[in-house]
């Protein structure tokens, strides 16, 4: 257990900063860096299979079922139970640069890193944290783990309690789907990309009628 835990502080400190590092050097997304690093310290720091990441065929429909689910139920508790401004952090300049033409493109991209994000804070994560199996301590504890690393893992937002507390809010919710899915990435990963296209339809809207008009 004790291994376990430190392969996962080695890989969150390394796929938080050495991808950063990279790109000051070579301009390669971020995303796609934390991923190549993240399999190579599987193959050969964990010596690890790579379904670590949660990545299968293997009950997808269950794990897309519950990913679209929680996004529902989490767009209904938005509107009616609490302001939509408190759960959802929008930042109208996020997409400014976006115009109809690119949203296809944007949309898919945003789709890719979010999965990358999810393979590694909810998929190895998880896996690594509950290894020896779940139970009513260990799981609830591996579930906020991830989601507390994921929050802070975002840098740029420091000291952003607000954001924090949405942030492992979510990340708890996605590690949930994880595991009611059996364990299958494409849940957590919908609810992402989801999430973050909700979160960023204001901003979307408004370079389609800057655009437009």
């Amino acid at each position: 257990m004790l291994k376990d835990f430190l392969h996962v502080i080695w890989m969150f400190l390394l796929v938080t900063f050495v991808p950063r590092y990279i790109h000051t050097v070579v301009p390669i997304p971020n995303p796609i860096s934390m991923l190549f690093l993240a399999i190579i310290s599987i193959k050969f720091v964990d010596k690890d299979k790579l379904n670590v990441f949660g990545v299968s065929l293997s009950y997808s429909k269950r794990s897309v079922f519950f990913g679209i689910l929680a996004f529902t139920f989490l767009c209904l508790s938005s509107l009616i139970l609490v302001p939509f401004n408190i759960l959802f952090s929008i930042n109208l300049q996020t997409l400014k640069e976006i115009y109809p033409r690119n949203l296809l493109l944007a949309s898919i991209l945003l789709f890719l890193f979010n999965s990358i994000e999810e393979m590694i804070f909810r998929g190895y994560i998880i896996n690594k944290l509950t290894k020896i199996g779940e139970n009513a301590i260990l799981t609830p504890i591996a579930l906020f783990i991830s989601g507390f690393l994921h929050a802070i893992w975002h840098l740029n937002k420091f000291l952003n309690f607000r954001f924090y507390f949405i942030s492992i809010s979510l990340g708890v919710i996605s590690g949930i789907i994880f595991i009611i899915s059996k364990r299958n990435i494409l849940g957590p990963c919908l609810f992402h990309w989801l999430t973050n296209i909700f979160n960023n339809s204001v901003a979307i809207l408004n370079s389609i009628f800057s655009y437009l008009f």
